[in-house]
């Protein structure tokens, strides 16, 4: 509960969020949000497309919570 999130998924400036986590907060990118927020296949699509930057990106790694700590 002490790490705060960077942003929501469907945010608009989520990448601007993410390029700031990467320069700033020691790396750690953590965003939230809810499936059932995701409605149309755009909603899926917008998501799927921010994945694949995170995936795209050499120095980006996945971590659960307890992996961070």
């Amino acid at each position: 509960m002490r790490l705060a999130a960077d942003c929501h998924f469907a945010a608009p400036d989520f990448l601007e969020h993410y390029a700031k986590a990467k320069a700033v907060n020691s790396g750690v990118f953590y965003f939230w949000g809810h499936s059932y927020e995701i409605v149309t296949e755009a909603d899926w699509q917008e998501l799927s497309e921010k994945l694949d930057y995170f995936n795209a990106d050499a120095d980006a790694i996945w971590a659960d919570l307890p992996g961070l700590f």
